[in-house]
């Protein structure tokens, strides 16, 4: 029998390099340990700790032995009081059924480009972008299909994404209020895109984990517009908010 073996990634992990904001903790976490004060802006964590109310709450479901397996798309109690909470703050009328639960946004995005990308497709981005977008695309088989931000607006944005459009694409990944660069896109914008998915069949991903963190403008959630909830999935986190 053979005493060793070599082992080797999926062909698809090929293009998929390591997280850039993972080099960054690790750095910051390097200097740290080194003694050295580091101011941080890498990450969307807030600087506060978890409140006391939601401890004591992990603490009681711990005692009350509530750590088997819960239903796979969340608990019911949960998904409902976030269906009201779409419905009083993002204009987003669901039942519970319409939710799912993950373990993160980072699961949720990954999950929605696996559910909606074929390999060799490609997924309108808007950049500056979150850098772990193009290594989910890339580990789907995709490709992001890059469109700058500010000269999209400054050139007006119907035109830049009729210019980007190829019949490779297939989703469009729309982030509001935007990781890295704040920008939030407006409601007469979020029409435009709207209007541009609808005319090509493409779906959306709403990537809205900071809606609270707005200092300039109003958030608007694009599947509220008319014929994009069934084309639209959105994703936010508790970890923002």
């Amino acid at each position: 029998m053979p005493t060793s073996t070599q082992f080797s990634l999926a062909r698809r992990l090929e293009s998929v390099g390591f997280s850039d904001i993972v080099q960054v903790r690790n750095k910051i976490l390097e200097l740290r340990e080194a003694g050295e004060e580091v101011y941080e802006f890498h990450g969307g964590e807030p600087y506060f700790e978890t409140p006391d109310a939601i401890k004591e709450s992990l603490a009681m479901a711990i005692a009350q032995n509530k750590t088997h397996y819960a239903p796979s798309s969340g608990i019911a109690p949960l998904r409902q009081r976030l269906a009201e909470k779409l419905a009083r703050k993002n204009g987003l009328h669901v039942t519970a059924d319409d939710i799912l639960i993950t373990t993160g946004g980072m699961q949720a995005l990954y999950a929605a480009f696996q559910a909606v990308l074929n390999p060799g497709e490609e997924c309108i981005v808007f950049s500056p972008l979150w850098t772990p977008i193009g290594e989910i695309l890339r580990g789907c088989e995709a490709a992001p299909l890059l469109i700058d931000s500010a000269e999209a607006r400054r050139s007006g944005l119907r035109d830049a994404l009729r210019q980007a459009m190829r019949p490779s694409v297939r989703a469009i990944y729309y982030n509001t209020p935007n990781n890295p660069s704040g920008l939030v896109f407006t409601r007469e914008e979020a029409k435009i895109v709207a209007e541009f998915a609808i005319e090509h069949d493409l779906v959306v991903i709403a990537d809205e984990a900071y809606e609270d963190l707005v200092y300039d403008g109003e958030h608007f959630s694009i599947a509220q517009l008319p014929d994009m909830m069934e084309r639209t999935i959105t994703c936010f986190t508790f970890s923002k908010s």
